[in-house]
Formats: structure tokens, sequence, C-alpha cells
């Protein structure tokens, strides 16, 4: 577990120990939440920050050892817990997310009126589409190109069921 200590008391400030070699300020410019922010766990106060430079090495150290990828993260889901009367808080990474961190790619290409080379092309605008910038794409099991999608420079992340809220 990675988990980076406040000393003193829990005063919403305080001396950060140097874990990770970044800075409390790094961290807490954008995990400052109002009060009525942050939300009561089971251990503690669960909060979601931006995900800077000071939370990017506990993020994948916390995320490796749970045996999980990172893909594309944007804020970090952080607990802290009080460690007791005059010995601070502990902040503990417990998640990521990622909002807007890529593009999520849909498509539908007719599997009989397209030939493999105009499916390709298609595939390649929306590639161009997307600037740079990253595409998550989910591919049906039953996609003809399915046995492409690796060739093309994509990292298979595993299966998953997508769900959506409208």
């Amino acid at each position: 577990m990675y988990t980076v200590q406040t000393s003193g008391r829990d005063t919403g400030g305080g001396a950060r120990e140097k874990e990770d070699g970044a800075s409390s300020a790094a961290r807490e410019g954008a995990c400052a939440p109002r009060a009525d922010e942050a939300r009561e766990g089971a251990c503690g106060k669960i909060r979601l920050c931006a995900l800077t430079a000071g939370w990017s090495l506990p993020l994948y150290v916390a995320a490796r050892e749970d045996h999980h990828e990172v893909i594309a993260p944007t804020h970090v889901v952080v607990r802290t817990t009080p460690r007791g009367p005059d010995l601070g808080v502990e902040d503990e990474v417990v998640g990521y997310a990622s909002l807007g961190g890529h593009q999520l790619f849909f498509a539908w290409l007719h599997t009989k009126k397209l030939n493999k080379h105009e499916s390709f092309r298609a595939w390649r605008l929306a590639e161009e589409l997307a600037a740079g910038k990253g595409l998550v794409m989910a591919v049906s099991p039953n996609s003809p190109l399915l046995p492409y999608v690796e060739r093309m420079g994509y990292q298979r992340l595993g299966p998953a069921v997508l769900f959506i809220k409208r």
C-alpha cells in the first residue's frame, strides 16, 4: 500500500513526508475540497482529486499492487483517514477516474457493403478526427476487424461489459 502522511494535527494542511519526491502543494492544490464535498467512507473521507504530478506515482504503484491497468487517468480517488490524536491524517490512493482522458470510439461499419479497405479507411478517418488525443475502442468479438485491431497499434485492455447512462 502506498500512502502519504501528514504530520501534526489535522488542520487541513501540514508538512507531507516526501515518499515520492513530490511536494504537498502539488497534491493539495488540486485536491482541497470544501468540507461538504468530501464524503465519509467506511474508514475516512473519499475525495476525487485532479491528477497532478504529486499523485501520479502513488496512483501507478497502488494500481499495480492491486493488479490493475491505469488508462488515461485524469483524477485520483483518495481516502483520508485519521491516524490518531496528534498524528495527523493519512491520504491513500484507492482508485482513479478517466473523465475525457481519451476519446471513446464506437463505430458500425457495414459487413456486406464495405470491403476491408473501405472499412480501414473509415477507421483511419476517425483516428484523424481524434487528432492524437488517443482512442479507446469497443470491438465486438464477432467483428471481422477484430484480428486487425492490435496490428493497427491498439493495445488489448481485456474483456469488459460496457454500460451507458443517458
